[in-house]
């Protein structure tokens, strides 16, 4: 504790290696919680200057951790005074009493506050942005200094998968300025997979960066995708609050059953309940699902009866063995080098290898 006396002369709480909620996302990064017991100055940066940033007292500053030494390098914290920073050649102007977050290198990466909207350019073309925003949308910027989400200050059209699309609401864009979530102002068609899928207006949709959908809020019908070599009928998402999910290759990743659905496992076809999430690897093996009653599956060697039916998923690895579930009767299986009777409805959770590492009652 005396190294980080070194760096940091104020009172400090440690809090290591934890997950920082950033702007409505959380982020893994390793830092120290520090009370500010006065104004503070830390050094951060623009596209080409080195700024002297004056942090509040009486408020909370987190910094990155080096070495296991809490470094001079700010994370998060509140600022005291009025901060002005140029990215993309335009002013950004930060009120005081505002949070700011950055990144390791010292550049900006949220703020939760604007003094005015301001311009940016995204696609080739100059693009306003409101001065609202919240801890659940914040203004965002990639570390190289290009625009990484906003609130559009009306209606803008960007190129996805060689069309135009209108956006309106808090957009989010790649390093190199591809449009990854927006809301959709009218109703617009894309290809997902051999299909054009109607996707209506004012709904939540988000891209991968090769323009490919990657999450939508709504089907407006029952539509069958393909996976593991044959079509699949999923439901209309317009009745369940779940987003489905594809892969960058348009495989899909996650959605709602329409019926019950046979899948392979283990070699085993086995039946899937309808209306059940089920995700998938992007090779189409199964990820998760909930069978539609108990059944067999192998591990240590042996087979082992777990539940199904009702809300009890099965999870799996890559190679279709057993990740967790809950057990349909009591058995016997190895737990720290020794065999365990493990009650029938325990929560069981294996290693890739098959090996128990975690048994309890509904996960605990």
């Amino acid at each position: 504790m005396k190294k980080i006396s070194i760096f940091i002369l104020f009172l400090y709480i440690l809090l290591p290696g934890i997950d920082i909620e950033a702007g409505g996302m959380y982020e893994d990064v390793d830092v120290n919680g520090v009370h500010l017991t006065e104004n503070t100055h830390v050094k951060v940066y623009d596209q080409d200057r080195e700024l002297n940033l004056v942090l509040k007292k009486n408020t909370q500053a987190m910094f990155y951790i080096q070495d296991s030494i809490v470094s001079d390098h700010l994370y998060t914290g509140t600022i005291a005074k009025p901060a002005v920073f140029i990215i993309q050649d335009q002013k950004l102007e930060i009120p005081s009493d505002t949070k700011v977050w950055f990144y390791e290198s010292g550049r900006i990466k949220y703020t939760l506050a604007i003094s005015k909207p301001v311009t940016f350019t995204i696609q080739g073309k100059e693009i306003l942005f409101t001065a609202q925003y919240d801890m659940y949308v914040p203004m965002g910027f990639h570390e190289n200094g290009n625009f990484r989400r906003g609130i559009l200050a009306e209606k803008t059209s960007f190129k996805v998968q060689d069309q135009s699309i209108l956006i309106r609401g808090m957009a989010e864009f790649s390093d190199t300025g591809q449009l990854l979530s927006g809301i959709l102002v009218k109703e617009e068609t894309f290809k997902i997979q051999d299909k054009q899928i109607m996707i209506p207006a004012e709904k939540f949709i988000s891209f991968h960066e090769n323009g490919i959908v990657k999450e939508c809020m709504y089907l407006e019908n029952e539509t069958f995708f393909r996976i593991q070599n044959k079509q699949v009928l999923f439901a209309s998402t317009q009745t369940s609050s779940q987003l489905i999910n594809f892969f960058e290759n348009g495989d899909i990743r996650t959605g709602i059953l329409a019926e019950d659905t046979i899948f392979t496992v283990q070699g085993r076809d086995l039946i899937f309940k309808e209306l059940s999430l089920v995700t998938f690897y992007e090779n189409g093996s199964l990820l998760t699902g909930t069978p539609f009653d108990n059944t067999l599956l192998m591990v240590q060697d042996k087979q082992v009866l777990i539940r199904g039916g009702g809300r009890k998923n099965i999870w799996l690895y890559e190679d279709g063995a057993l990740k967790s579930g809950y057990l349909a009767e009591s058995t016997e299986l190895y737990f720290e080098g020794s065999p365990t009777v493990i009650e029938k409805n325990n929560y069981v959770h294996f290693d890739n290898e098959g090996m128990l590492i975690k048994y309890g009652k509904d996960g605990d």
